[in-house]
């Protein structure tokens, strides 16, 4: 049976082991009442900077707050967020759309969501009902996190218009070599997705950017304004994608390539110790 996992709210400075840590009002009331949690129970809590800590519930509460606590045993890089950060442009789509994909894309590993306003998006929310929105988008980032097992909540980023999130990814792409824009679009037809992501391995890269058209796709000035900001464009395949399948299907892929990345390390560590037993045995001699 899998450890409970929570998210911390607030992070003290230094987190090391023998640190006493409170869980938040919901997440103690949820350990305490529904999973019936007791003193000594182990659980797993995640401070958002891609750590998993582990550590056993305390008895009795917070005398300030009256939250549980928890005494940290262990801190070490969670598993679930290795490689790249993953960063998904969406154009926007109806609401129920994008529902879908926040919850898919956090499942396959995406680190932040960013809406973006497409000439052919066909949702265009009034300015007062986008703030309701987007806190409903970043409760079903957290639910999906937790989910998933994650070891982070993804962020759900303000609706942007396209123009101002090229201006973003251009600026931060001048500045270093260490970060890939990918745009798959219909029209491509000399590469495939595969094929920018064979020229790295996943230690390479500190990001990978994916953007993604709304209903209808790009319109054809989009897509050069999207190359010159740095973006290449891919094609995913002879079939047409709906816009809440192409983000999910990128992320899917670049778990692919991580995982076999991850299998070739294995192999040639495997390789390695069995070289040095046979040096050691002697078993490499005629």
């Amino acid at each position: 049976m899998s450890r409970p996992r929570f998210f911390l709210e607030e992070l003290p400075e230094v987190l090391e082991p023998g640190a006493v840590l409170c869980l938040g009002p919901g997440d103690s009331h949820h350990a305490r009442r529904v999973l019936r949690l007791a003193p000594g129970d182990e659980v797993v809590l995640c401070d958002g900077r891609r750590h998993d800590l582990t550590g056993r519930l305390l008895a009795g509460t917070d005398p300030d707050t009256g939250a549980a606590r928890v005494r940290i045993d262990a801190v070490f890089p969670s598993p679930a967020e290795r490689g790249p950060q993953l960063v998904l442009w969406q154009g926007l789509p109806k609401q129920a759309k994008l529902e879908e994909i926040i919850t898919r894309s956090v499942e396959l590993g995406v680190h932040e969501i960013r809406p973006v306003l497409c000439r052919r998006s066909v949702s265009r929310p009034e300015a007062r009902s986008v703030a309701r929105r987007e806190e409903r988008w970043r409760q079903l980032a957290e639910a999906a996190a937790r989910q998933a097992g994650r070891g982070m909540i993804p962020a759900v980023r303000a609706l942007a218009p396209l123009d101002r999130a090229l201006d973003d990814f251009a600026a931060a792409a001048a500045v270093t070599s260490r970060r890939l824009g990918l745009l798959p679009w219909e029209g491509e037809e000399a590469v495939a997705l595969p094929q920018p992501l064979a020229r790295h391995r996943p230690g390479d890269l500190e990001r990978i950017d994916i953007l993604i058209g709304p209903e209808g796709g790009f319109e054809p000035d989009e897509v050069v304004r999207a190359r010159a900001a740095g973006f290449i464009s891919v094609s995913l395949g002879p079939r047409i994608l709906r816009t809440e399948t192409a983000g999910p299907a990128v992320l899917a892929m670049i778990l692919a390539w991580q995982l076999a990345a991850d299998g070739e390390n294995r192999s040639g560590e495997t390789r390695n110790l069995i070289a040095e037993a046979e040096i050691l045995t002697g078993e490499d001699e005629p």
